[in-house]
């Protein structure tokens, strides 16, 4: 049991060491603005992190999970007052219904093949 906790802590550690998104955002922000701008980047990263473990350590998580209408709810309240939410919806449509035009159809599924 110990060997598994230890083993599952430091793939999670190696995990959390590996550049990601959220790096390249801070990367982005402090080569074009300001190191301010960078510190401010990765407080609200942070927060964001914690505010999502404590209520998935709470159990909200799984009644968010269940309940498509309280996801949704807050998907757009957390989606601030850019309404990046509602544009990406607006973009995920206008591509699938273009994809569609393009076709003559529904999309079909990609093929793997392609891909490389």
């Amino acid at each position: 049991m110990l060997e598994t906790i230890l083993l599952l802590t430091m793939v999670g550690l190696l995990g959390m060491m590996s550049p990601g998104p959220d790096f390249f955002l801070i990367l982005r922000n402090a080569s074009a603005y300001s190191r301010r701008a960078a510190i401010a980047t990765a407080a609200g990263i942070t927060l964001g992190i914690a505010v999502h473990v404590t209520y998935c350590v709470l159990g909200i998580g799984l009644v968010i999970a269940k309940s498509v209408l309280l996801f949704n709810t807050i998907r757009y309240a957390g989606a601030d007052a850019t309404g990046l939410a509602a544009a990406l919806d607006a973009i995920d449509v206008t591509s699938w219904t273009a994809d569609m035009g393009a076709r003559g159809g529904l999309p079909s599924s990609p093929d793997l093949a392609s891909a490389f």
